[in-house]
């Protein structure tokens, strides 16, 4: 179950997804590319953070 507080989505347990993209689509209603969505706290993309990291 996913709540909503402060302009913030907060899952009330645990939950694995299969990519980023999944996890994404599921928060935004809509299909979405996560490596590009999703940030960390100083801003980088999962993309800049872990697969251009190696």
């Amino acid at each position: 179950m996913i709540v909503q507080s402060n302009n913030c989505y907060q899952f009330v347990e645990d939950y694995v997804f299969s990519s980023p993209s999944t996890a994404g689509g599921v928060i935004l209603g809509r299909a979405t590319n996560g490596w590009t969505k999703w940030r960390n706290s100083e801003g980088k993309t999962l993309d800049e953070v872990r697969r251009k990291s190696v």
